[in-house]
């Protein structure tokens, strides 16, 4: 299993449990996973782009809002 040092602040299990739900999302739009990691990492979030193995908890809960947001108005068009 990867040893991911930069959920330090919350546990491994929930970082992966976040990573997954974002990619569950990018499956139920139609796109592959290699979407949403390119789209967490060219948008970012709290003013903060990184890799998307590197981001925390929090950061992946607000990619994970944004998303949700980006995904309703895409539909509601």
């Amino acid at each position: 299993m990867n040893v991911l040092p930069d959920c330090e602040d919350a546990s491994k299990a929930r970082c992966e449990k976040l990573r997954k739900a974002l990619i569950a999302k990018s499956y139920a739009i139609g796109e592959r996973a290699a979407f949403i990691k390119c789209w967490c990492e060219k948008y970012g979030v709290f003013n903060t782009k990184k890799k998307f193995n590197d981001y925390n908890a929090q950061e992946l809960k607000g990619l994970l809002e944004k998303f949700n947001r980006v995904i309703k108005h895409r539909v509601c068009k």
